[in-house]
Formats: structure tokens, C-alpha cells, sequence
């Protein structure tokens, strides 16, 4: 604002100066020094302005360095406190490590971690080849466990060996299942028709009968061993609707989608009591998604007491601190807590409640079944 100032001030007095025309030499005289005095002032203006920029310039950067200095102490002193997350929370962001998903035959792999993930998680997570996952430890039996979430999406197309042919049609022939078709119609490779035999070993895994839906799975270099990977639940038939259930039909509707969704969901929770350190504002929304799955909530505030927290961890089958959502505090002594009474934990970076139900969905289907 000042510089501005200053700036018109010295073109408005150029201009008045230079549009006066004098003949009368004193007068003429006198102006002109009145001029170079101004300028003088205006220059001294000038070095004023200058100054008061620099300085200020120097406080902003002096508090910008403060604010750096006092996050970078903090981070030390969170990885100093909890060293048990420094796997999850080595960026300066507090964000888990992305590895890249390799799709398989059958499920898949992180390489960098050595890590199968299952066909359950792949779809449940809707991964495919080359997309980016976030790895979530755990401890199972005294062993580090992982679980998977989708993090960003790189598909680019399907792994170049591999070919998957969804809902196909179980027959039998010659005392052999095979699937001959699927929802597309014949099956076909590079415009061969394609009539993979069932294994004896598959069959026996999945339990198999004629009329069921399978996905299978094959490569492309060694067609002839096809591999199943999913089997579906036979579906009820729908029957036709007749006149008079029109009315009913029409009720039905009404129902939200959600309600429709609630009731479909599996109960993968079922039975098991999943505690979350959050805020406390978040209760109703993870208590009513756990208890779609058949779990109960327990529900620990980033603020509450030692002796609370421990007597939550006690009641708990498996524990998950927010730690982008929860006091320091609250985050050692829960997870201190789960160690001594070896009740599994796993801590979350993530304030998304889908994306934490869905971790809690995959460690508790890894340890409890």
C-alpha cells in the first residue's frame, strides 16, 4: 500500500511540474526548488517504505521457520513415543506406504512386502493389476499380518497372461464338470471355443455341483489347467408378477436403497466386539455399519481416561486407534494395553469410516476364520 503511495505521489509531481510554463524567472525559480524538495521527501519516503518491506519480509519468514521447526519436533516425538507405527507413518504426512498389487491367477501379490493377498480381498477391495494399495499391519500368533485397501486406482489392463472368464455355467460331462458357457454365451479364446475341465481338486475345495456359477481363471500359455477362483450363491428365482401384486410390488419400492443394501450385506463382523478410538462424533455412523455386519461397537474418545480405554481394550475382539483422530495419549495406552492381553490391533491413518470397516472386515475374517 505504501509503495503505491509513494509511486503516485512521484508521477503527479513530475506531471504538475512539467505542464507548468513560467516566464516570470523568480516565480519560475522558486517552484523548481520546491520541486527538489518533494523529491527529497519523497525519497526519504522511499527509503522508509524499503525498510518496513524488509522487515516484514523477516518476520514472516522467522514465523514460517518456527511453524517448520514445531511440526518437524513433533514428528520426532510421535515416532520417539510410537515406535510400533513407523512402518505406517515414515512420510512427513502421516500416510501409509502405497505398494503396488500384482494380479495372479488366483488372488495376488505385493512384492515388496512378500505378500499373498486373497481372492476374498481383491474383490472385496476391487483391485486389479497395478493398482496402488495401502498396507495395514497387524499381528496374528505372535506373526506380522497385512491387510490391504485400495488407495489409487492404475489400471491399465488385465495381466497380459492372464484371462478370466466370470459366472460360468457348472455341467457335467462324461462324469467331468466343465463349463462350457457363461452369461456371454460360449466360451472362447482368440475365437477357439473353450471347454475347461474342472479339477478333482477344485471341486472338492469349492464343494461343486452341477448348476453352480463359478469365475474361473487361466493362463493364457496353459489353458488346458484352468483354475477356480469364486463360487456364487445360487440365486433365488424371482417369480412373475401377477396383477394383483402390483400394489405390494409398489410398497416394496419404497424401501431406500440403503435399507435394500443393509439387508444384503454379509455379516463378517458377526459376533465380534470392534473397538474404535475416535472422536466421539463419530459413534452413530461406525455403530450403525458394524452392526449391519453383525458386530458391536465399542466406542473409545480420543479425551477419555487410562483406566477406561483399558477396560474397553479388555471387552474387545480386535482394536483400531485413529491415529490422525485420536490423542497420543489415547493411542499408546490402547495399543500398549493390546499387547500385554495379545488382542489383535491395528492402527489407521485414515478418518474415511467405509475405508476403516472395511479393514476391521479384513483382519477379522483372516484371524477369526
Amino acid at each position: 500500500m505504501y509503495r503505491e503511495f509513494y509511486d503516485f505521489l512521484k508521477e503527479d509531481n513530475k506531471i504538475y511540474a512539467d505542464q507548468l510554463k513560467i516566464e516570470d524567472s523568480p516565480l519560475k525559480y522558486e517552484i523548481i526548488l520546491t520541486q527538489q524538495k518533494i523529491l527529497q521527501l519523497l525519497s526519504v519516503l522511499d527509503r522508509s517504505i524499503t525498510e518496513i518491506e524488509k522487515s516484514t519480509k523477516n518476520k514472516v519468514k522467522k514465523s514460517t521457520q518456527k511453524v517448520q521447526d514445531t511440526v518437524e519436533k513433533s514428528e520426532v516425538e510421535i515416532k520417539e513415543k510410537l515406535p510400533e507405527f513407523s512402518e505406517i507413518t515414515d512420510r512427513k504426512v502421516n500416510l501409509p506406504n502405497l505398494y503396488e498389487f500384482k494380479r495372479g491367477i488366483i488372488g495376488g501379490t505385493i512384492p515388496e512386502l512378500n505378500a499373498f493377498v486373497s481372492e476374498e480381498t481383491v474383490r472385496q477391495q476391487e483391485l486389479h493389476h497395478g493398482d496402488l494399495a495401502v498396507a495395514y499391519t497387524y499381528m496374528k500368533n505372535g506373526k506380522k499380518e497385512f491387510a490391504f485397501l485400495l488407495e489409487e486406482r492404475r489400471f491399465t489392463g488385465e495381466k497380459e497372461c492372464r484371462i478370466q472368464f466370470d459366472q460360468c455355467i457348472v455341467e457335467e460331462i462324461a462324469s467331468e464338470l466343465v463349463c462350457r458357457s457363461n452369461r456371454n454365451g460360449q466360451l472362447k479364446i482368440e475365437e477357439s471355443f473353450y471347454s475347461p475341465i474342472i479339477s478333482i481338486q477344485d471341486k472338492h475345495e469349492f464343494n461343486l455341483q452341477v448348476g453352480d456359477i463359478v469365475d474361473l481363471a487361466v493362463c493364457k500359455k496353459n489353458p488346458s489347467k484352468p483354475k477356480v477362483i469364486w463360487k456364487y450363491e445360487k440365486a433365488v428365482v424371482k417369480k412373475d408378477k401377477r396383477p394383483n401384486d402390483i400394489n405390494t410390488s409398489k410398497k416394496r419400492k419404497r424401501k431406500s436403497k440403503k435399507e435394500r443394501i443393509a439387508k444384503s450385506l454379509p455379516l463378517t463382523l458377526l459376533g465380534k466386539k470392534i473397538l474404535i478410538v475416535s472422536f466421539e462424533h463419530d459413534r452413530s455412523r461406525y455403530e450403525r455399519e458394524i452392526q449391519k455386519r453383525g458386530g458391536e461397537l465399542l466406542m473409545g474418545d480420543a479425551n477419555d481416561t487410562a483406566e477406561r480405554l483399558k477396560n474397553l481394550v479388555k471387552k474387545s475382539d480386535l482394536v483400531i486407534p485413529i491415529i490422525t483422530n485420536s490423542s497420543h495419549h489415547a493411542v499408546e495406552t490402547v495399543v500398549e494395553e493390546a499387547k500385554a492381553l495379545r488382542v489383535p490391533f491395528v492402527p489407521s491413518t485414515s478418518k474415511g469410516i467405509t475405508r476403516n470397516i472395511a479393514l476391521a472386515e479384513q483382519v477379522v475374517m483372516k484371524i477369526y476364520n
